[in-house]
């Protein structure tokens, strides 16, 4: 079962999400996914942060191209005491100086490094294309978990309700053959304390059905005033074991190798990028305009700059952050050596699991239907004289147990399936 505090992160972010729930509308498993999938949900800020990493990409690209601007000013330089027609600071052209240049700046990449920001903005996007994937596919089973296990508490519900049924009926059957001086005051008590536990037991079920059914709906909606309507697909399990046919192999289908690839590719791109720095880098300049004492058309012109950088050196801080980013690339490298162990212990774990449910199942409806032959036998034989109040008792216990154990049986089904579904990577 998923924490109650993950239940509750994921119920309060998707809260108020979408309209509320029409009257009478039935939703399925799929509209409940789709539901929980709507703004203001985990999966839609994951995606948001998908759509933001990918501007990296644009605005890397973006670098390759032309930059152009306008550049406009104006400087003024106070003549000197004792000149008045020279301009105090060297460094600058004139007393009054008026800039209006557009111009254009192109960078040759020799360097490389718009290409590592480039192969880094890729890799950026694609951990956070993988990482909204995976939010997906755990939102997508936690809502499949509320689910089923609200479809299982109404199930025991419908037991409990059964049971009450049978216990008041022995209840009454037992009053009457005592009024007769058929049966003992001691029946008839045990029969009213098993009555009185059934329904104790039945107000329990109702209400765990009911909050089950505001958590699922959490994942939606902050109407709580009522649990959603949802379809009773719940022992519509699959008889065919096609997971059988599933492979290991499949679980580099995961969107975990992809988060890894990209982070290892974001470190490699890391790395270039440091390199770059101990690269000569060039660029280009143009402008057209005016640089001139005066505002006048006729004193615009065009000039090209030409710029070539050579680092020397810089106390080996390019070195230092390429060698951290081939140790981040390196713990990638464990990281998906451990991943795939570890995947591979869930795929068979979790395959086990579906195993089990399934012969669980089988041995649980059979418990179920034997259980209900045994107490109808008992009955019969208290009415025949021929056994005690205890053994009737006894087996509508034994009737209730196998109702319940049942319905585990069938939702342990539905999620080890759902999670061997997740170790392969669908």
């Amino acid at each position: 079962m998923i924490s109650n505090w993950l239940r509750l992160c994921l119920g309060i972010l998707a809260a108020g999400a979408v309209p509320a729930q029409q009257t009478g509308q039935v939703l399925t498993l799929a509209d409940c996914w789709k539901l929980a999938e709507a703004e203001f949900s985990l999966a839609e800020r994951a995606r948001l942060d998908a759509r933001s990493a990918g501007e990296l990409v644009r605005q890397a690209r973006a670098g390759f191209l032309p930059q152009v601007a306008y550049e406009n000013a104006f400087t003024y330089n106070s003549p000197l005491l004792h000149d008045r027609s020279t301009f105090s600071f060297v460094a600058l052209n004139a007393i009054r100086e008026y800039v209006s240049q557009p111009t254009l700046t192109e960078e040759v990449d020799l360097s490389g490094r718009l290409r590592a920001t480039l192969a880094r903005g890729r890799a950026e996007a694609g951990i956070a294309q993988a990482r909204a994937s995976i939010t997906r596919r755990d939102l997508r089973l936690a809502v499949r978990e509320a689910y089923y296990a609200t479809l299982e508490a109404r199930h025991n519900v419908e037991a409990a309700q059964r049971n009450v049924e049978e216990a008041e009926a022995f209840a009454r059957r037992t009053r009457l053959m005592a009024e007769q001086g058929e049966a003992a005051r001691a029946d008839v008590v045990k029969a009213e304390v098993q009555l009185a536990a059934r329904r104790r037991t039945l107000y329990a079920a109702q209400t765990t059905a009911r909050n089950a059914g505001l958590l699922l709906k959490s994942f939606w909606s902050a109407d709580l005033a009522a649990p959603p309507e949802i379809e009773d697909s719940f022992l519509q399990a699959p008889t065919e074991q096609d997971y059988l046919g599933w492979e290991a192999a499949w679980i580099s289908r995961r969107s975990e190798f992809s988060l890894l690839t990209a982070a290892e590719q974001a470190a490699r791109a890391e790395a270039r990028l440091a390199r770059s720095e101990r690269r000569p880098s060039f660029n280009i300049v143009y402008a057209y305009g005016i640089d001139s004492e005066r505002v006048r058309i006729r004193d615009r012109g065009q000039a090209v700059f030409a710029n070539l950088r050579i680092p020397l050196f810089d106390w080996n801080r390019s070195r230092s952050r390429e060698l951290q980013a081939n140790l981040a690339r390196r713990q990638v490298e464990i990281d998906q050596q451990i991943a795939r162990r570890v995947f591979t212990g869930q795929f068979y774990s979790e395959r086990n699991n579906v195993e089990l449910a399934v012969k669980q199942m089988a041995e649980g409806k059979r418990e179920t239907e034997l259980a209900r032959e045994s107490l109808r036998l008992a009955r019969l034989r208290y009415d025949a004289g021929e056994t005690t109040a205890l053994e009737v008792v006894e087996a509508q216990n034994t009737a209730a147990a196998a109702d319940v154990a049942y319905n585990q049986a069938v939702f342990n089904y539905h999620m080890s399936r759902a999670r061997l579904e997740v170790a392969i990577g669908q």
